[in-house]
């Protein structure tokens, strides 16, 4: 387990973890709530980022939102104070900001490998990678009420390149950028069972899973219909779903971890924190945000 060391230099900077992902090199990178750090597993020290006013190549702001690995092997660093992209080789930041709506990014997405798609509070942005510049904007994808009880980690893109956004009493909202077309779905025009959405995820079949309050659905994108869990409402709130590379479905509540094999039918239940030690003791049962595969 890694902590922050106020003492250490080489510790993580912060305990709250935000994102994680790993580069073509093997490093990891992990988004924090003050600073952005470089884990070197062959040094088994950290090396954090943070702003400093008097370097204009400084990453702008310490709270981290989002991370983004693009093909080419760049890291797109989402923050609370815009978009910043990291040069490894000369260890310094660019800056792009003033082509969005908000500051605040939200979350990072892929549409395709020229284009990032960028969440902010007031609307969704379409960025031009290679051109560094913004094609389009909409502003009114979500409500006010959406707005303000959006949730940052429900930001996910299906094998149609639609758009789904979980709000944490609004429901879900598929939006297809190619048309303009938004859908809301909530308890009272779809299956869902919960207005209150707390992950969600597209697997390698193109499945959009999604999490919330009371249990466990998918979203079939060829039959456009919902598919209630049931086996998985004993423990509710489905707040993290992770696919790893044997396709298994990681699922992670807040007293209990499962792994689901959904195409084989099997599931196991990793561990539940009943208050009795398990292998993952350190693990608080209610901060597991993110996880990540390495290689």
């Amino acid at each position: 387990v890694y902590e922050q060391n106020t003492e250490d230099d080489k510790s993580i900077s912060n305990n709250s973890i935000v994102d994680i992902c790993e580069d073509s090199d093997g490093s990891i990178w992990i988004g924090t709530m003050d600073g952005l750090n470089k884990f070197s597993p062959l040094e088994n020290v950290f090396y954090a980022y943070k702003i400093n006013p008097f370097n204009p190549y400084s990453i702008t702001a310490n709270r981290i939102t989002d991370l983004f690995l693009d093909r080419e092997n760049n890291l797109w660093i989402g923050t609370v104070n815009g978009l910043n992209k990291i040069n490894y080789r000369k260890q310094v930041f660019n800056y792009h900001a003033g082509l969005l709506l908000n500051n605040t990014i939200s979350g990072i997405a892929y549409l395709d490998e020229n284009t990032l798609l960028l969440e902010t509070r007031d609307g969704i942005v379409q960025y031009n990678i290679k051109n560094d510049e913004v094609e389009n904007i909409w502003p009114n994808i979500l409500t006010q009420q959406s707005k303000a009880n959006l949730v940052k980690s429900m930001f996910s893109i299906d094998i149609n390149g639609n758009m789904w956004i979980g709000t944490d009493n609004n429901g879900l909202i598929r939006f297809d950028h190619l048309t303009g077309k938004i859908v809301n779905y909530n308890i009272n025009n779809s299956s869902l069972p919960s207005n209150k959405i707390l992950s969600t995820f597209v697997d390698h079949l193109g499945i959009v899973w999604i999490g919330t309050s009371k249990g466990l659905c998918s979203f079939d994108s060829f039959s456009e219909q919902f598919s209630l869990h049931s086996d998985f409402n004993t423990y509710r709130n489905v707040e993290l779903i992770y696919e790893t590379s044997d396709n298994r479905l990681w699922l992670v509540f807040p007293y209990a971890i499962i792994t689901l094999d959904y195409y084989q039918a099997k599931v196991n239940i990793l561990a539940i924190y009943d208050g009795a030690p398990t292998f993952i003791d350190n693990i608080d049962k209610n901060t597991t945000y993110v996880m990540l595969e390495d290689s």
